[in-house]
């Protein structure tokens, strides 16, 4: 929705903000969706070998230890673009805050501010959710 205010008047300024990306969760989702890809990687590359076996067993063994090396490999790649994709993420909230707090100090010092988060309705007393659901209609 964006930042709403009200020039020279004594309504009160209201930003709703929204909530920023976790570093953690965004380096870890980059690292899983990695991982997933060279485990079937290193799988097809065990299958592909093993299928071609001529009975001694020795292409079981090389199948394996092939894919074994390609989900490995593919392990290491993943982590190092998980960590990537976090301090990116970092970065980018470093970022955002400055910004938010750099528009927040430039807003009408002398207006009120409020920062509207969500809550659970049992943490708000009894006369105001009546009220709200008396205007709400529920």
């Amino acid at each position: 929705m964006g930042a709403k205010g009200v020039g020279g008047s004594n309504d009160p300024y209201i930003q709703e903000l929204t909530p920023l990306p976790s570093a953690t969760a965004q380096g870890l989702k980059a690292a899983g969706k990695g991982y997933l890809i060279s485990l079937g990687a290193g799988v097809v590359v065990f299958a592909a070998i093993a299928t071609a076996d001529d009975g001694d067993g020795y292409a079981v063994l090389l199948g394996f230890a092939l894919g074994l090396i390609v989900t490995t490999v593919g392990l290491i790649i993943s982590v190092a673009a998980g960590l990537f994709q976090g301090a990116k993420v970092a970065i980018q909230n470093k970022s955002e805050l400055q910004q938010r707090e750099s528009r927040r100090r430039e807003s009408n010092s002398s207006s009120t501010e409020f920062v509207v988060q969500p809550v659970e309705e049992a943490l708000v007393p009894a006369e105001f959710t009546t009220a709200l659901k008396l205007a709400v209609g529920r």
